[in-house]
């Protein structure tokens, strides 16, 4: 919409449009894409519609909705109003009915009288829609794989406003009303409401990304505000790691928490993710989520004041959610012994203690059974990496040490061997 804005200044339309720091549908949409998002537009005369209330009342739901918006529009364009070259456009009558968007990305209807009854939160969702945004969803996985979604069932997003959001209490140009939540981070960056410089894009790659969060209605606080992981050839969803705070918009959700959403190629909405009944992540040591695919791990490694630290991992090409080799350096350039490892990563979604596991190579010894290395009382926390060097050298929490003073790896063929403390070989990595 142009940035002309004029309005009367007699009517409560304006206030809730456009005036500044009272809460407004310009305050709220500034706040929730990060000052992106200016709503003020121009704004035209009251216009006889033409109509009566009796035919307005003659119609109920949304074909009152839809009606009333079409006698506003038709009525603008024979004053001469070019509202068909606006991209977007709202019709505000002076009377109490049905109202909300008419066209997903381009319209909608508004009261504003005495009798309308209408709040905050559902002006802010209908504007959603004006804007382009679908309804948001939650979206569940059976122990059969099948999935279900469920709409507005994304309790941290104003687009679930029709039957959950965490909506709060509030006055408004002197009336009593709901209002919130913010946005989910999927629609603020539709919206272009995310910077580039604070959007995290994991690579596809198989090493362990950890990422400091922003709550998303906190940009003054340090840290990215938006995880995205996008598809590979083998997953074709796109998934989403962001922090709610609760504050501000989001003063009603339960707590504040970490939520994971997925995208679809084609499909314009956001999905909360219910993975295994976990809706969210709300403090350190909450078992990781995987993904219903099983291709990715999420992790709330620790808190420091509003953020929060995130570990993302691949998880293995079987996805086993099981402790596993993920790699042998054999044959390092330099001095063997100094430069041999294995590393170790932990697929499962919760902290494994590694005490009285073994760690040994296959390759047949003419005068000795296989080099094993056991593991002392150390934990190794979800997509959480682990070297264990042939060398010596002091243990601490990311590094291990056979403390041999020759080599282990055989350079023209070999096996490392991973075994849990009953004995069972839980990964095998040959070359």
């Amino acid at each position: 919409m142009p940035s002309l804005p004029r309005w009367r200044t007699e009517t409560s339309t304006g206030s809730t449009f456009f005036d500044r720091g009272i809460e407004s549908l310009r305050d709220y949409y500034a706040d929730v894409t990060h000052g992106h998002i200016n709503i003020v537009g121009d704004v035209f005369d009251w216009i006889d519609i033409g109509h009566t209330l009796t035919e307005l009342a003659a119609l109920s739901g949304q074909a009152q909705r839809v009606q009333a918006f079409n006698w506003g529009m038709q009525v603008a364009r024979d004053a001469g109003i070019q509202v068909d070259t606006y991209p977007r456009q709202v019709v505000v009558v002076n009377t109490n009915c049905d109202w909300g968007g008419i066209n997903t990305g381009r319209s909608m209807l508004l009261p504003d009288a005495a009798t309308a009854t209408w709040d905050h939160s559902r002006a802010m969702h209908e504007f959603g829609h004006v804007l382009g945004l679908d309804d948001s969803f939650r979206t569940s996985t059976a122990a059969d794989r099948t999935v279900a979604d469920t709409r507005y069932l994304d309790i941290h997003c104003i687009m679930s406003y029709a039957t959950t959001g965490s909506r709060y209490q509030t006055m408004f140009l002197g009336r009593s009303m709901e209002a919130g939540p913010g946005l989910n981070g999927v629609y603020a960056n539709q919206l272009g409401g995310i910077p580039m410089s604070r959007l995290h894009t994991v690579p596809a790659l198989n090493a362990a990304t950890t990422v400091m969060l922003a709550p998303l209605g906190h940009p003054e606080e340090e840290g990215d505000l938006l995880i995205q992981i996008p598809p590979t050839l083998a997953r074709r969803k796109t998934y989403w790691v962001e922090l709610h705070d609760r504050s501000r918009w989001d003063r009603a959700i339960p707590n504040s928490r970490l939520a994971i959403h997925e995208s679809r190629a084609g499909d314009g909405g956001a999905y909360l993710l219910d993975a295994g009944g976990v809706l969210s992540l709300d403090t350190p040591g909450d078992p990781a989520v995987i993904t219903p695919d099983g291709s990715i791990g999420i992790y709330f490694v620790n808190q420091s004041g509003l953020n929060v630290t995130v570990r993302v991992w691949e998880l293995g090409p079987t996805h086993a959610q099981e402790v596993r080799i993920l790699s042998v350096v054999a044959n390092p350039p330099g001095d063997e012994t100094a430069g041999e490892r294995v590393v170790i990563r932990n697929d499962r979604p919760t902290r494994v203690p590694l005490g009285g596991w073994r760690l040994q190579d296959e390759r047949s010894h003419p005068s000795s059974p296989p080099w094993t290395f056991v593991f002392p009382n150390v934990w190794l926390e979800p997509g959480a990496d682990l070297t264990v060097w042939t060398h010596s050298g002091t243990h601490d929490s990311s590094n291990l040490y056979w403390g041999l003073n020759h080599p282990i790896w055989n350079n023209d063929g070999d096996a490392a061997l991973l075994f849990d403390p009953q004995g069972t070989c839980v990964s095998r990595v040959a070359w």
